[in-house]
């Protein structure tokens, strides 16, 4: 994850708790205004019959009353009763008694006073929404440190998958580079091989041209590693170099003698002869008891001039 993934993602989650703060405030304004309704509805409707009861029996003196009492109630800014010319009957605040009522800036509410089908007041009252803003205030103070922690924890735990991932990533990087140098070393230890090899059948060709009796030396597969001239000359092949890699099969004296073959791999270093009724050539056949070299074949002739029984040493 790079820095430009990062970024963006931290600026959408501080969007995101922008956002969320401001529905939290929203529905909590909606939910402390519907409490204040409910709250001035529960006060207007009993003092509403009280004020209306007194005014029937002509006691302004407890109109008053119970206006002064719903001026000391908690939340209440103050209550007043306005008369049908506009004048203030009766107030929370006695010394305003007898003027005339001018409509504050803030909100009130207003409930109309009759006696039977006549309309001869209005009880105002006005609700301090102070201890509403406080509290709104603690809820909107919680929201934000919630929404703050929620961004915190959001950004902790991109911060420790962004350190996992790098971490991965680092672990796969070593992997291929370590893939990588196991490659290289073993192309080197292949090609460093493959010289030894040549350089090894350089050598052995050259050690074998110098014997003069037809020789060859199978490998551990059972292909021709190497053949002189004179084997090559006895098969009836032009270069000793065309039979190199062939299976013994594929040698034209050697494919009848694979039981012989098979006796000389099972019985090292002891001579096993393969002849045939054809000529008088006859190939010996003796493995090598270390596994080093591999099996080697003889040309003999019947009257060939070198009568031994000991392999030409290289």
């Amino acid at each position: 994850m790079n820095r430009r993934t990062w970024i963006l993602e931290g600026a959408l989650s501080a969007l995101a708790v922008v956002v969320l703060v401001l529905l939290s405030g929203w529905s909590l304004r909606k939910a402390f205004e519907k409490q204040k309704r409910c709250a001035l509805e529960r006060l207007q409707k009993p003092a509403v019959i009280m004020i209306e009861r007194a005014f029937h029996l002509k006691d302004d003196l407890a109109i008053q009353e119970v206006v002064t009492a719903l001026g000391l109630a908690p939340g209440i800014y103050f209550a007043c009763v306005i008369g049908p010319d506009g004048k203030i009957m009766a107030h929370s605040q006695p010394a305003n008694v007898g003027q005339i009522f001018r409509r504050p800036d803030f909100p009130v509410t207003a409930h109309p006073l009759a006696e039977g089908q006549k309309r001869w007041g209005t009880l105002v009252i006005s609700a301090s929404d102070k201890a509403l803003r406080s509290a709104r205030r603690r809820e909107m103070a919680l929201w934000s440190l919630g929404s703050i922690l929620l961004w915190l924890v959001w950004n902790a735990r991109s911060l420790i998958w962004r350190w996992r991932l790098a971490g991965q990533e680092r672990r796969i990087s070593d992997l291929l580079i370590m893939a990588e140098d196991q490659k290289q070393k073993e192309r080197r230890e292949a090609e460093r091989q493959s010289q030894a090899r040549v350089l090894w059948t350089s050598r052995l060709q050259s050690a074998v041209e110098r014997i003069p009796q037809a020789i060859m030396l199978l490998d551990q597969r059972q292909r021709v590693a190497t053949a002189n001239s004179s084997a090559a000359q006895a098969l009836g092949v032009e270069r000793s170099s065309s039979l190199v890699g062939k299976s013994w099969q594929e040698v034209p004296r050697l494919g009848p003698c694979g039981k012989e073959l098979e006796k000389s791999l099972a019985s090292p270093s002891c001579f096993v002869e393969c002849s045939s009724e054809k000529d008088d050539l006859r190939l010996r056949l003796e493995t090598d008891k270390d596994g080093l070299s591999g099996t080697w074949v003889t040309f003999v002739y019947s009257n060939h001039p070198y009568k031994t029984n000991e392999k030409a040493s290289i």
